[in-house]
Order: structure tokens, then C-alpha cells, then sequence
């Protein structure tokens, strides 16, 4: 009777323990918990400060774009920047157009998704059939084959490629 009381004293975190030394055991486990909390802790208030780091350098080059770019629109007029077609800042005339640059990006991307897209989805639709789907499951026997599951350079069919890899 007197060491079940003992063991639910320890087994609350009370400090006393009988003869097996549960107390200390629960004693280690109340100072690993709160170990793991402060670590936590921890860990989420320096996420939190790197969050800020980012969001207040987000804030702050917006802010200098913002005040730098209005010396800038002082001289030129927002109209002429958009609308002008020629960017000769380095000219005794000096035009902003901002056009022949949008048209340049435009075209670059344009010419980039021209070759990716279909490049991609070529690529993208011959993947699975490089390899059979016998080979890319895990058997549910013990893997007796050491041959590696790739196709030699002379047999390239799919058929004898997995009888080769997947033996049943």
C-alpha cells in the first residue's frame, strides 16, 4: 500500500520514489520536456526574426525604389516614359522610354516558352515509358536480381529489358 502511494507521488513529478527508482525516470522526463519546449520556443522565435529580416528588406527596397524612382519622375514625365520608344539615357537628348525594354523581355520570353513548351512536354511524355512499371514497384519479394534496372545499350525492348530486371 505505502509503495503504490510512493509511485503515484513520483508518477505526478513529486520527487519520491520507492526501491525500482521510477521517480527518477519521470524526474528525466519532465526536465527532456521542457527542454524540447525551450527548444521549440527558440526555434520559432528565430523563424519569426528571419520572417521579419524578410518582410522588413521587402519593405525597405520598395521603400527606397519608391523615393529614389520620384527624383527620377521629377524631370521625366510618366506619359513619356511609358509611351516614348527610344531608351538613350547616356544622349545630350536624353529619352526614357521604358517600351523597347518591355518589347525586348516580351520577345525573350516569348522565343524561351517557344522552345521549352513543347521540348518539355516531349520530354515530359517519353520519362515513363523509359522505364517499366514492373521495375519502378518494389516487389513484393526480396530482391533477388543485382543486375541494375537499366536498359544495356544493345537491348532496348521493353519486353526483354523486364524479364531481365523483374524476374517473377
Amino acid at each position: 500500500m505505502v509503495a503504490r502511494k510512493v509511485s503515484r507521488q513520483a508518477s505526478k513529478g513529486k520527487g519520491q520514489t520507492h526501491e525500482s527508482g521510477q521517480g527518477a525516470a519521470c524526474a528525466g522526463a519532465f526536465s527532456s520536456l521542457r527542454y524540447r519546449k525551450t527548444r521549440d520556443r527558440v526555434i520559432e522565435l528565430l523563424l519569426l526574426a528571419c520572417g521579419l529580416v524578410a518582410v522588413f528588406t521587402t519593405l525597405a527596397i520598395v521603400f527606397i525604389l519608391f523615393y529614389e524612382s520620384s527624383f527620377f519622375f521629377e524631370t521625366v514625365s510618366i506619359k513619356d516614359f511609358l509611351t516614348d520608344t527610344m531608351w538613350t539615357p547616356l544622349f545630350a537628348d536624353a529619352r526614357y522610354g521604358i517600351a523597347p525594354l518591355v518589347a525586348g523581355t516580351l520577345t525573350v520570353t516569348g522565343v524561351a516558352l517557344f522552345v521549352a513548351i513543347p521540348l518539355g512536354t516531349i520530354i515530359a511524355s517519353t520519362c515513363p515509358n523509359s522505364r517499366p512499371t514492373a521495375c519502378a514497384r518494389p516487389s513484393s519479394r526480396s530482391s533477388s536480381c543485382s543486375a541494375p534496372c537499366r536498359p544495356s545499350s544493345m537491348d532496348t525492348s521493353r519486353s526483354s529489358w523486364s524479364r531481365h530486371c523483374c524476374r517473377s
